[in-house]
């Protein structure tokens, strides 16, 4: 693992440790980093770096990221990892899931209480062609 000069750990070196993990002993030919958005500058420099650091081969593999947007609170800040109550990308999608199927169901109960509008009259004196 990458050692910052004062013997500490940051998301670089730990994401670079995970790149090198990931290529060199796992042989991984696609490497996909789903996060928000606002990480797209980090992975960029990452997969350079990894391919500076002769560990990645864009020929052979491949490094993406996968933006989903942001993803933030209930209280509408952004969720940082250290923080360390970041919520797993299944139950994130667990959630939204749950959550379209109530928008669904209001809106189909909505629609059944509301009354049909009537259709409009043909106009006195149009033609029948």
């Amino acid at each position: 693992m990458l050692v910052k000069s004062d013997g500490g750990y940051n998301y670089d070196t730990t994401d670079m440790a995970a790149a090198r993990y990931r290529l060199i002993d796992e042989k991984a030919l696609r490497v996909v980093y789903i996060t928000d958005a606002g990480q797209a500058e980090h992975f960029e420099k990452i997969f350079t770096a990894s391919e500076m650091a002769g560990w990645y081969n864009p020929k052979v593999a491949s490094m993406e990221h996968m933006p989903v947007g942001l993803v933030q609170k209930e209280g509408g800040t952004k969720f940082k990892t250290i923080d360390g109550d970041n919520i797993k990308l299944m139950t994130l999608l667990d959630e939204a899931q749950n959550r379209a199927l109530l928008l669904l169901m209001e809106r189909s109960t909505h629609q059944q209480a509301q009354p049909e509008k009537p259709k409009p009259k043909p106009k006195k004196g149009a033609s029948d062609k």
